[in-house]
């Protein structure tokens, strides 16, 4: 599909039959888990003429987004942000729907008490794709709703791969003091300030995203001001106040 991009569509239409079958709720998990591979990328590659096929391949993405295989639920996750990404302006009238979807995944599986690194990262995922389709649907999304929901389910557990491209959007609507994630009166600051100390310096990020992120906290200390910066502070577990005040000591000692 990647090699062929729209000239495989062709081949899509004799075919497109026998991959829906494959996703059939009768077939085991690991042949649904396939088809749904070839459907994430028919979109990723395909781009938005895809989207003509959106009332037949979105119906098993947000089934199976929503299933106990952690493998089958993660590659259907993954599609529905692919959809949002490359899908154009046809998946927009599926926004609504695929958010809420994504959402009862994530709550789903933040209260599994059983929940693997499998389970972590299909979680990872979801999340992934929420936050893609808020930033590229944007004008179809309730961002004043749905940004601070992705705010608090940050930070990300195992999945690495997504975290950078996760928190690279995290920072950029920090950095630009977004109303929508922070609230009109910041009342979603700390919550911000928490996923970041969090995250800063951590194994999840690249050098370069961790040196940014310690440049905002850098930025929050001393441009806010000192009442604001203190209820904020207190709001910070030990631990977290601690790592805070090093990363901030740490940047100052390098510029």
């Amino acid at each position: 599909i990647k090699s062929h991009g729209t000239a495989f569509l062709n081949t899509f239409e004799k075919i497109g039959p026998a991959i829906l079958e494959m996703a059939h709720p009768s077939r085991t998990a690991l042949t649904r888990k396939y088809a749904v591979f070839i459907i994430d990328d028919l979109v990723e590659f395909i781009g938005p003429a895809a989207s003509k096929y959106f009332p037949q391949i979105l119906p098993p993405l947000f089934k199976y987004a929503l299933d106990d295989d952690p493998a089958l639920q993660q590659a259907s996750v993954y599609g529905l942000g692919v959809c949002a990404e490359f899908g154009g302006e046809g998946f927009d009238k599926y926004v609504n729907d695929s958010l809420k979807v994504l959402a009862n995944a994530i709550t789903k599986n933040r209260q599994n008490p059983k929940a693997n690194e499998d389970l972590h990262s299909a979680t990872d995922n979801a999340i992934s794709a929420f936050a893609k389709t808020c930033k590229t649907r944007s004008k179809v999304v309730n961002l004043s709703k749905a940004l601070p929901a992705f705010l608090h389910w940050l930070p990300l557990r195992v999945d690495e791969s997504e975290a950078e491209r996760v928190y690279a959007m995290f920072c950029s609507l920090v950095e630009t003091n977004n109303k929508h994630l922070l609230g009109d009166t910041m009342q979603h600051l700390p919550q911000a300030v928490k996923v970041l100390v969090h995250v800063c310096g951590s194994n999840m990020i690249e050098k370069d995203l961790s040196a940014r992120m310690a440049r905002l906290l850098l930025q929050i200390n001393t441009k806010m001001p000192p009442k604001m910066l203190d209820s904020l502070r207190s709001t910070l577990p030990g631990p977290l106040k601690e790592k805070m005040d090093k990363i901030v000591e740490a940047v100052k000692a390098s510029s």
